[in-house]
């Protein structure tokens, strides 16, 4: 079994994080699932931009198994988007974002483990919940998340411009997203278990709280 690590993703790792990204959007269309656009690269590249500049931050993390990247997620704050349907605000928590695992890594559930991950890294930085917004139409991603302890605490529909502006004149939409779930941050659902790898820490971790999304 390779030795699985997790990390900060640095500039370098960009082009690799994005190929994974659409990989996985990809395999989501293909099984009829609208929750990511068909593509993070292309012609209207400002989500890649988006994604460079969470790299950059500091906030997108990559998984590793040896030297291969097998995964990817960001964690930082609230979507200012739907932080108003967090029953007790949207302050004390941390937010995991783009979770995406490589489809020869599927069936190990290393996707559970990151959350655990994410969890325990939470805990450290003192927030009380692990959360994220979920498409309120995947009822299987839903059911994924539900066995791993999260519950759902609010719905929201949310209509915004599509290149992250905020232009009022530019057409808009209607996001996808918006089935909010959480967890205690110190809650670990199977990072104990003994099926199938956990990824360690590396160095280099941000030890700041607040992290902006």
């Amino acid at each position: 079994m390779p030795l699985v690590t997790i990390e900060q993703a640095q500039p370098r790792d960009a082009d690799q994080v994005l190929a994974l990204l659409d990989e996985a959007a990809a395999w989501l269309r293909s099984r009829g699932i609208h929750q990511w656009p068909e593509r993070f690269t292309g012609r209207d590249d400002w989500r890649a931009k988006r994604i460079r500049a969470y790299i950059a931050a500091g906030q997108t993390y990559v998984v590793r198994a040896d030297t291969a990247l097998v995964a990817c997620f960001t964690l930082s704050g609230a979507d200012p988007h739907f932080a108003h349907g967090w029953p007790d605000g949207p302050d004390n928590a941390l937010y995991i974002y783009r979770m995406a695992v490589r489809r020869t890594w599927a069936g190990l559930d290393l996707g559970g483990r990151i959350l655990d991950w994410a969890g325990a890294r939470a805990t450290t930085l003192d927030y009380r919940w692990l959360r994220l917004d979920c498409h309120r139409d995947n009822t299987a991603l839903q059911r994924y998340y539900q066995a791993r302890g999260f519950e759902l605490v609010g719905t929201v529909v949310s209509t915004i411009d599509p290149t992250g502006n905020d232009n009022p004149d530019a057409a808009t939409y209607t996001r996808g997203s918006g089935a909010l779930y959480q967890r205690p941050a110190s809650q670990i659902a199977i990072l104990t278990s003994n099926n199938g790898p956990t990824p360690q820490a590396s160095n280099g971790l941000p030890s700041t709280r607040h992290p902006t999304r």
